[in-house]
């Protein structure tokens, strides 16, 4: 995917998410916008805010934690 796409997409969720959400990543995986965050409350809490990233890029999002939120296999 093209960098100057992402980089206008992460743009417009930080923008439209705020600083707050912890926006590490976003990705495509097929017709989703996958977007990884460090901030637990927003990935628990975060449906107005997508709602909001929805309409705006007409796409589908999914929210997911970064990989530093997850528990290691050992625990």
């Amino acid at each position: 995917m093209s960098k100057n796409l992402l980089d206008s997409i992460m743009d417009k969720v930080v923008e439209i998410c705020g600083d707050k959400a912890l926006i590490t990543d976003i990705d495509f995986e097929g017709p989703e916008i996958v977007i990884y965050t460090k901030d637990k409350l927003f990935f628990l809490d975060a449906a107005e805010q997508v709602r909001d990233v929805v309409s705006e890029l007409k796409k589908r999002i999914e929210i997911r934690p970064d990989s530093n939120l997850s528990l290691s296999t050992d625990e």
